[in-house]
């Protein structure tokens, strides 16, 4: 099953805290789209932009309603 897209934009139902393969602390913060709000769940992987050009997949560790 491919991965979930989560990126940022205006049209989020909540947010996903998101682990991702990287040197760095703790979790980084998405917004989950609202065609996706329902399927989205905690340990699902999903795919994130970071910066310009580069996606990453990630693990979903916590979803929230907390704007960052």
């Amino acid at each position: 099953m491919p991965a979930a897209q989560l990126y940022t934009s205006n049209h989020q139902a909540g947010y996903a805290d998101v682990i991702l393969p990287l040197n760095m602390p703790g979790m980084l913060t998405y917004g989950v789209p609202v065609d996706m709000q329902e399927r989205i769940q905690v340990g699902m992987r999903v795919e994130v932009a970071l910066g310009r050009n580069k996606l990453y997949s990630g693990i979903v560790g916590r979803l929230h309603s907390d704007k960052p």
